[in-house]
């Protein structure tokens, strides 16, 4: 998951995603962003361990796991932290990207990986290539979407699937800017601009279970994560892992 411009808010559409993804297919987290990670920081957290631990293993060991650098989040949800210093963040996602793709690959379970902005030779560029399927993340004002179109032909010769989700509906919704794009972007679906619900998942806010459950970015959540889910692999029988304690919020 990714930007092209400015700050639509990345880390909060993953969580949001993560938050109702389905309970049968465990769900990573991971912080790759070059500019530093925010989710231990949200959540009062140490980034240690986080990706800064993982490092030097994933450099040095051909098959190497991750489950002793990944923490929960309260309610549940795992994540890999990335560092917060962006220099430190930059040197270990350059260090570490085409291992971190690999070793997500080979634990056959889903990840969803915050790779930040998406400049031109940013070192989580190789995160995006490797995905099943990029997700581009954007607000549907003309500012972005020009830069996301300008942008967006270059992504489709080295990303395998596009998918494009847009924070709120105004003054854009997504089938005007599907059709304006003009290209084949495997989809155009919408998040709900929803302060009061984004700042509660991000540990915020002190909103009820239950009314965070019927919020509109919960429920718009969910039918992204059934576009995301159709473009996504099926897990293999074998490798589904006991439903772990994720957030209530995926509770019907």
């Amino acid at each position: 998951m990714a930007s092209l411009k400015a700050s639509p808010g990345v880390t909060t559409a993953m969580v949001a995603l993560a938050a109702v993804w389905p309970a049968g297919r465990q769900v990573l987290m991971v912080e790759a962003d070059p500019d530093g990670g925010v989710l231990a920081a949200r959540f009062g957290l140490s980034t240690e361990p986080g990706l800064a631990s993982a490092a030097p293993g994933l450099r040095r060991e051909v098959r190497y796991r991750l489950v002793s650098h990944i923490q929960r989040l309260p309610g549940g949800a795992a994540a890999l932290f990335g560092p917060s210093s962006p220099d430190q963040a930059r040197l270990i996602v350059t260090a570490c990207a085409g291992r971190l793709c690999q070793t997500l690959a080979e634990a056959g379970e889903d990840a969803l990986v915050d790779c930040g902005r998406l400049v031109a030779g940013s070192p989580a560029m190789p995160v995006a290539a490797a995905a099943d399927l990029l997700v581009l993340v954007a607000r549907p004002r003309l500012d972005e979407l020009q830069h996301l179109a300008h942008r967006l032909p270059a992504l489709l010769q080295t990303s395998r699937n596009v998918g494009l989700v847009l924070i709120g509906g105004s003054p854009y919704g997504p089938a005007e800017v599907e059709h304006a794009l003009d290209e084949e972007m495997t989809f155009v679906a919408q998040l709900a601009d929803d302060p009061r619900a984004a700042a509660a998942l991000n540990g915020h806010g002190g909103a009820s279970v239950r009314r965070l459950a019927h919020s509109q970015l919960v429920r718009s959540a969910r039918s992204v994560v059934r576009q995301v889910l159709s473009v996504l692999p099926v897990t293999e029988p074998e490798r589904v892992a006991k439903p772990s304690a994720s957030w209530e919020v995926t509770a019907r």
